[in-house]
């Protein structure tokens, strides 16, 4: 057995062990999305995928590359290269396009948990998971019978508008749990640090 094969084992016992005091967050990064290029299927990470798909062929390689590795300002170039492409569309049409695009995708599976990410996650059963990915794939592709996850979330524009009803982030957390930060996909999308 190798040094680094010996370490990965020491640090998957260490998280098992400790796997009460751990709060994996889970990101854009842990998410990839399947892409056919010229016939052939590529994997690529959330916001490359979402180039892809928004803007396809129209947009250079070196851009779709800008706005992957650029963060959340990616969103912000994908933006320009959108209004340039589709100029009669507004930002809510922006927007709506991208919720459209993932909600579509998770459907047709074309927007999955990475393989990595999911292993660690599934053999950690960590008793909370929180993540700032407003959308579904985490519990889909978590669930198991012998340890289901409990969904819970804050979203504080939804709790605003609920002046009569108690809000989901005043309930009691129910281990063990998916937190999800911003909320769920029904029309709301983390489209920046703001947001």
């Amino acid at each position: 057995m190798n040094i680094q094969q010996r370490e990965l084992e020491n640090l998957v016992r260490e998280v098992l062990r400790k796997r009460d005091r751990i709060i994996p967050v889970v990101g854009d990064d842990a998410f990839e999305g399947i892409v056919n290029v010229n016939g052939t299927e590529h994997c690529f990470p959330l916001q490359r995928w979402l180039a892809e798909k928004l803007l396809g062929d129209e947009v250079e390689e070196a851009t779709k590359n800008k706005i992957y590795h650029e963060g959340y300002r990616g969103l912000d170039l994908m933006y320009e290269e959108f209004k340039i492409l589709y100029p009669d569309e507004s930002f809510i049409e922006y927007r709506e396009s991208i919720v459209n695009t993932i909600e579509q995708c998770i459907r047709d599976k074309e927007l999955r948990l990475r393989k990595d990410i999911k292993e660690f996650l599934v053999a950690g059963q960590f008793e909370v998971i929180a993540t700032t990915c407003p959308y579904h794939i985490l519990e889909n592709e978590l669930k198991s019978e012998n340890y289901k996850y409990n969904i819970s979330s804050f979203a504080p524009i939804a709790s605003k508008q609920r002046e009569f009803q108690t809000s989901r982030a005043e309930e009691t957390l129910s281990l063990p749990s998916i937190y999800q930060i911003f909320g769920d996909c029904e029309g709301e999308y983390v489209s920046g640090e703001e947001d």
